[in-house]
């Protein structure tokens, strides 16, 4: 049975020998050619060895465990506190038998560093195991492995003054020694949480602890806190066979949807307490999402936060401990669902993905055995699949019947193994199926072993080889880049290529076996330039990574790294020594990465993130050519990410015949490939390369009084006004409202059930008044949580389809041929995010822009900002709110600095006619600093200065016989943190006086510097109001702040700007900017008093 082979037969000794060593006893450890520290460490053992007696029945019980500690002793060179542990337990273990006890009991109610081989490390690991008080050998026991409970082994000092391995914390030896359950404390970095490689250690350690001690492998659970409880969930959605059921403690995020329906067979206790953040409601979501899927998910909350309390409760740790004895793994379920975007995982019980349709969507599948040996399988985007059947399963003696999609796609007798092939394999040399290469993709990610031990594991292992045809000027360049063990590509033999996967640093230019094969790699290269499909990257600082079958050797891989120009990429270091391993966030990083792509800095409006250089992605097609499928149609312009995820909610709600959709949060930063979609022809290659990681649609019924209510004040709340995007309008007046087709927010009733379609983050959960719900509360159904008085669901059967997001898209793309970004109307944050593109009807606008270049000390490259003056206004008593109108916004681009050249408009020539005229000034200065270093003065430009200043003092004249009101907004082109950036921070001294400005403070800065830009008061400051994209991320989507503007009839008004920079001399002391514009106060202050009144031409 191969899945249970997979699972017992890891972790056994050296070379994969087994039984009893050859020989007496006293040989079985022999000593020639081992160094002092061996024989040191071992002198015990081989004491005792020739002691045992080969005839005593017990002994010849544990010989096979002998066997496997004497080996893996034998294979070690030396021992360290990590290792030493090996040696330990095979003393007391022959200590006890020579004695006539049975061994390992003595280990009862304590903890242990338990040793075993990994066969894919090569090497000794140790895992922290406590033992339960009442511990028999008779008796069958359940385990449970705990992740971030405590940080796994560790080395620590006794009070003898002697290091040893530690380990453990959660649950306590007290807490832990009121149970009958084994506890495992996982050795692997929390950091991690559980991405590449984390099955491993669980393959491994699971079956060595099985064989030494009376633990059921189809007993063991997997439990956890916070990334913990994440490592939970990912190692059992991914690979369910291994473990009986999960219950993870306050379990943090999951990004994605998609490997969670390989969930159908492993029961999940989901732990969590009322006042754990946002981290309760996601998982309240999931559980309702699973449940009405028929998942086997099960509730417990607490009264506490993200805490350990759950493993510090005897009760409600009991109560955890009770639930998993009454479960035990099946490996042979009826039914089998699963879901993957990574073939490295692709497997669950019976059943696997051996090949996708399309690599830029993910696969799922769905079997179940029905009577008369019939099997039922649904697939979405899965090219081939296996079966491996047997008696369990299905009667072996008569004929099987498989239907794929409810098509015959076998019938005949039974057979072991059935590989289906629903999707005809393409045609050529390579095909992507499940990853021998190990889950590496263009750059390593964060490995549970660390990166580069992972790179050593047998049948992975990889080598790095450095170019030798570079010219004498670019290798001197390249010295540093690679490894110093790399080895000479003119050195590479025949054996190294059949055996090892290959980094190759350099392209065909400089690197000969990068040369060789370079026929047959998807990337093309040329003089400065290389193309990827039809795009042609040939920017000096363009950079790429890509992975690819070795075309000398198919079973092993190549990851080239190349670059344009030599001096470039070394400057920038997109692909440094280190960089080459990927930051622990980094989920998937694709097939080929490409850096150093000059960015597109964004010139009204605000991106959700912007940089000098782009990074983009891409997706080898199934054959490992570049993706190159028909176009589904035409953008007929730029989309930036708010348009992405309307275009998202309006795809959705079509293909799944919803009545509306949500989307209520963005994607956050850090798991965006990219923001933006650009105008032309759209491939799903380009959809599917804007998010990191693909979701499933997930579909709901919400009455529209959660939807949508305005109380007794006028005040909006419910799930749309909140939402980052949705299919309901905000007003009947936009333009794109069609009477039968669309829905505004006035559309909707209060009393209506509808059917809505949602996007994965930030579902709709639950709500509760927890000071009124029991200690610890259990619920298994929705509607068992409703049944208290104290809560309620806003959404009922909630459940995810077997559709993609993106592949949604593609198909409203193919369904309307070409189309254009939906503006949004009626939402000032939203216009201001993309003044081109949106609307806002109540004001007439104009946007100033402007890019400010900070010129750093020591030939440092300097910094350009750009920011905008968006000033809106309207009449005294017009709306606040007003459908679309033509010609209402002007934009301008200007120069801050001018001094004496004013940039003037009128307001009257928009659409309102306002009889406002504004003028923009603006004066340099230099910031220069007293002897004493601690006071500063303005100066002329050009005089020795620690920094720089503009200050722009923005007229307004009103000649009309109304009041102007309206608003002045400070942008920024992209999102940033909203702590620290937004400056003074609402958190101040409440001694400190108040401040005379409010803006933005840079973040992150260079070291040295610090720069901001501010709005000025001289008095009492309006109020500031933050413009954020409150869905785009905790703590993030800050790109404005606006203050109110009032221009009484006849009369004018001026708002000053300040932008400052400072840098701490190469010799002389840091600067503090907060003192520094306390410093310059008073000066800025007279100057602006003398400017006041001048007026607006």
């Amino acid at each position: 049975m191969i899945v249970m082979a997979v699972f017992v037969s890891a972790g056994v000794a050296p070379a994969g020998e087994t039984g009893q060593p050859p020989g007496p006893p006293g040989d079985w450890l022999p000593t020639e050619g081992k160094g002092t520290n061996w024989l040191q460490s071992t002198a015990r053992c081989r004491e005792l060895l020739p002691k045992l007696k080969l005839d005593d029945p017990l002994v010849r019980k544990c010989l096979p465990n002998i066997g496997d500690k004497v080996r893996m002793i034998r294979w070690a060179e030396g021992f360290d506190w990590r290792t030493i542990p090996a040696v330990e337990f095979l003393e007391n273990m022959l200590a006890d038998l020579i004695a006539g006890k049975l061994p390992n009991t003595r280990y009862a109610g304590k903890g242990i560093a338990f040793p075993y081989w990994s066969q894919a490390m090569q090497r000794i690991e140790a895992i922290w195991l406590h033992v339960p008080p009442s511990y028999d050998p008779a008796k069958e026991y359940q385990l449970f492995m705990c992740y971030k409970c405590g940080g796994g082994i560790h080395y620590k000092k006794d009070e003898d003054g002697v290091g040893r391995a530690h380990g453990g914390y959660r649950p306590s030896v007290e807490v832990a020694n009121q149970t009958d359950t084994f506890f495992a404390w996982s050795s692997l970095s929390i950091q991690v949480k559980g991405r590449m490689n984390a099955n491993i250690e669980l393959m491994e350690a699971i079956p060595a602890m099985a064989r030494e001690f009376s633990i059921s492998p189809d007993r063991v659970f997997l439990t956890g806190y916070s990334d913990g409880g994440f490592t939970a969930i990912w190692l059992a959605s991914r690979f369910p066979h291994l473990v009986a059921g999960i219950a993870p403690d306050c379990a943090n995020w999951q990004y994605s949807n998609v490997n969670q329906v390989g969930l159908y067979d492993v029961p999940f206790l989901m732990v969590d307490g009322w006042y754990d953040g946002g981290y309760v409601q996601t998982n309240f979501a999931r559980f309702h999402v699973l449940h009405t899927m028929g998942y086997p998910v099960e509730v417990i909350f607490g009264k506490h936060g993200h805490t350990y309390a759950p493993y510090e409760n005897v009760t409600e740790f009991a109560q955890i401990l009770d639930w998993a004895k009454t479960k035990r793994r099946n490996l042979w379920p009826t039914r089998v669902r699963y879901a993957t975007w990574n073939l490295y995982w692709n497997r669950a019980f019976w059943l696997s993905i051996e090949r996708m349709a399309d690599p830029c969507l993910a696969a799922q599948i769905d079997a179940e055995v029905k009577d008369g040996n019939r099997i039922d399988v649904s697939t979405w985007n899965v090219g081939a699949y296996r079966l491996t059947l047997g008696g369990k399963l299905l009667d072996p003696a008569k004929p099987v019947t498989v239907l794929t999609n409810g098509k015959e796609s076998y019938a005949g007798p039974f057979k072991a193994e059935l590989l289906i092939e629903p999707v005809k394999p393409p045609e050529g040399r390579f095909v992507k199926g499940p990853a021998s290469h190990g889950g590496i993709s263009a750059r390593i990610n964060a490995d549970t072993y660390g990166s580069k031990d992972s790179l050593k594991m047998p049948g992975r292992r990889w080598m790095w080889v450095k170019p030798t045809a570079a010219d004498e000027e670019t290798a001197k360049l390249l010295a540093d880049w690679y490894p110093k063990d790399a080895k000479p590509d003119t050195d590479l033999t025949d054996q190294d290529i059949a055996e090892r996967s290959l980094f190759l640093y350099g392209g065909p230019e400089i690197n000969r076996f990068t040369a060789r094969i370079a026929a047959d790699l998807p990337v093309k290269f040329g003089k400065g330039s290389f193309t990827i499909g039809k795009k042609v990257y040939d920017q000096p600082t363009c950079c790429v990574a890509f992975i690819h079958p070795n075309p000398l050797s198919a079973r092993k891989y190549v990851i080239v790294y190349a670059f344009n120009d030599a001096a470039a990429f070394m400057r920038h270091r997109f692909f440094g020594p280190m960089k080459q391993i990927a930051s622990a966030w980094h989920f998937r990083e694709g097939d080929c990465v490409v850096m150093g792509v000059p960015g597109r800095q964004k010139q009204w409006g605000a991106e959700v993130a912007a940089a000098a250089f782009q990074t983009e992605h891409h997706l080898f097609d199934v054959d490992w050519r570049p993706h190159g499928r028909q176009p589904l149609g035409e953008l007929a312009a730029r989309f930036d990410y708010a348009q992405i995820l309307r275009l998202r909610a309006d795809a959705m709600r079509e293909a799944a015949g919803a009545d509306l959709a949500i989307i209520s949060s963005y994607t956050p930063s850090w798991r965006l490939w990219r923001s933006w979609l650009p105008a032309g022809a759209v491939t799903i290659h380009d959809l599917a390369t804007v998010d990191m990681l693909p979701e499933y649609i997930t579909v709901g019924e919400i009455e529209g009084g959660v939807l949508y209510r305005v109380d007794g004040r006028g005040r909006a709340s419910g799930l749309l006004p909140g939402a980052a995007a949705s299919t309901v309008l905000a007003d009947k007046r936009d333009p794109s409202y069609e009477a039968k087709t669309s829905l505004a927010l006035s559309d909707i009733d209060p009393k209506k059930t509808y059917r809505v379609a949602m996007g994965y983050a930030g579902l709709p959960t639950y709500g509760v008044n927890p000071a009124k719900m029991p200690d610890i509360y259990f619920f298994a159904s929705p509607e068992e949580f409703a049944k208290s008085e104290h809560t309620s669901l806003p959404v009922r059967n909630m459940h995810q389809i077997p559709l993609e997001v993106n592949d949604a898209v593609a198909q409203y793309i193919q369904k309307h041929k070409k189309v254009s970004p939906r503006a949004a109307c009626f939402d000032l944050t939203q216009y201001l995010m993309n003044p081109q593109a949106n609307e806002f009807g109540a004001y007439d606008w104009l946007h100033v822009g402007a890019n400010v270049s900070w010129v750093r000390p020591d030939n440092a490259p300097p910094l350009t900002c750009r920011y905008t003056v968006n000033l809106g206004l309207r009449a005294a008593g017009d709306p606040d709110l007003a459908p679309p109108r033509q010609n209402s916004k002007r934009f301008l681009d200007g120069d801050l600095a001018a001094c004496g050249k004013p940039l003037g408009s009128q307001f009257a020539s928009l659409a309102k006619k306002l009889p406002v005229a504004v003028a923009m000034a603006g004066e340099e200065f230099a910031i220069v600093a007293g002897e004493d270093g601690k006071s500063y003065r303005l100066a002329a430009p050009g005089a020795a200065a620690v920094g720089r200043a503009i200050l722009v003092n923005i007229g307004l004249a009103n000649a009309g016989e109304k009041d102007v009101v309206g608003l002045a907004a400070l942008g920024r082109t992209s999102m940033s943190r909203i702590n620290p950036c937004l400056w003074p921070g609402r958190k101040r001294d409440q001694d400190a006086p108040e401040p005379y400005y409010y803006g933005f403070r840079a973040y992150p800065r260079p070291p040295g510097h610090d720069n901001a830009a501010l709005f000025l008061f001289d008095g009492k400051a309006p109020p500031i109001s933050v413009i954020a994209e409150r869905q785009a991320g905790y703590n993030f989507g800050l790109f404005a702040l606006s203050r109110p503007v009032e221009v009484e009839a006849g009369a004018a008004s001026s708002m000053p700007l300040l932008f400052i920079a400072v840098d701490k001399p190469p010799k002389g002391p840091d600067i503090d900017l907060p003192a520094v514009l306390e410093a310059l106060k008073a000066e800025l202050m007279k100057k602006l008093s003398a400017s006041a009144g001048r007026g607006a031409g």
